[in-house]
């Protein structure tokens, strides 16, 4: 069993030499050594000062991590890079997280930890460590997010794409104030929006005069939807339920159902008969927070013809114009 100064001495001596590590290889060994002391420490009892140390650490070596592989940019986020990387590259990329025994969310946890500046990043773990009293990789991811969106009251949005849609196609990134477990936090996963942020986004200037709107919303999301709805310009019309297999996370009960919501602007026409979906979708869970496949399926049925825009998306699809922060992943 080592010593806590022995452990001390070992997570310091780690953090001192990342600034010259260029092998990625290396410094992902270093992150898991230094995340199995982080549990040694935590099931030793050692003093607080030891495990907030271990904690830092474990979120230096992952900056670091995130510094050195593979960047968004590189893996095909946008159309014109998709259509300049080969086969080969995209393969290549995927093997280095293969090789790694990364995931796209491990990886991309990483990267969001990367990039703000030395000094930024430091901002963020010296208000984390005085508001919780410990360190813990959701907690600086959200203090990050927050510190990159500025004022809370201040619009914040990437440039959405040109041109007029007829069918817009949204899953927000809903924040969820109540999380009391920070393992079930949505923000290990992605940046989230609040309610108010996402009313801010300038859908007037993509929605054509006639449209319609497919929004999902989770049970504690509804109220916060219907406001998304008229924020948006449209007004809600019905919905279909998605009925997942297994039980998900909840307070009052388990989910395991989602709604999307549909909602109009104009005078957009109803579905023929023929076009008509049954109101429950029944498919799998996948991975968090992911969609079934049958929900594009339904939607190009019921409206062949529509000019379409999909918000908050994280893979590209034929026959349709894709918008999201995750799109920068999606070719791995």
């Amino acid at each position: 069993m080592p010593a806590p100064a022995v452990v001390l001495a070992r997570l310091n001596k780690i953090v001192e030499s990342l600034p010259t590590m260029h092998d990625v290889g290396r410094v992902k060994e270093l992150s898991d050594q230094i995340d199995g002391l982080k549990y040694l420490a935590k099931k030793l009892r050692f003093e607080a000062e030891i495990q907030n140390r271990a904690s830092e650490a474990s979120l230096y070596t992952k900056r670091r991590l995130g510094e050195l592989i593979p960047q968004a940019e590189s893996w095909g986020g946008d159309r014109k890079s998709k259509k300049s990387s080969s086969k080969l590259e995209l393969e290549n990329q995927q093997e280095i997280l293969k090789r790694l025994e990364l995931s796209k969310s491990d990886a991309y946890r990483c990267i969001q930890l990367s990039k703000p500046a030395e000094k930024d990043f430091l901002k963020c773990l010296a208000e984390v460590r005085e508001r919780d009293g410990e360190l813990s990789t959701f907690s600086v991811l959200r203090s990050i997010v927050l510190s990159q969106r500025g004022s809370r009251n201040e619009p914040v949005f990437a440039k959405l794409p040109p041109g007029k849609f007829n069918l817009i196609y949204a899953d927000p990134p809903w924040e969820y104030s109540f999380i009391t477990n920070s393992k079930w936090a949505v923000e290990n996963h992605y940046p989230t929006l609040s309610t108010e942020q996402l009313c801010e986004f300038p859908i007037s200037k993509v929605a054509a005069k006639d449209s319609v709107l497919f929004l999902w919303a989770t049970s504690p999301k509804l109220a916060d939807a219907m406001q998304l709805i008229q924020s948006w310009g449209f007004n809600y019309r019905s919905s279909l339920v998605w009925v997942k297999n297994g039980l998900g996370m909840g307070y009052y009960a388990r989910q395991n159902h989602e709604f999307l919501l549909i909602a109009t602007k104009g005078n957009w026409p109803v579905p023929p008969p023929r076009a008509r979906p049954p109101s429950v979708i029944t498919a799998n869970r996948t991975r968090h927070s992911a969609k079934p496949e049958a929900a594009y399926e339904i939607l190009e049925k019921m409206y062949p013809k529509a000019i379409r825009l999909e918000l908050f998306c994280r893979n590209s699809r034929p026959g349709w114009t894709g918008w999201g922060n995750e799109l920068e992943l999606a070719t791995l």
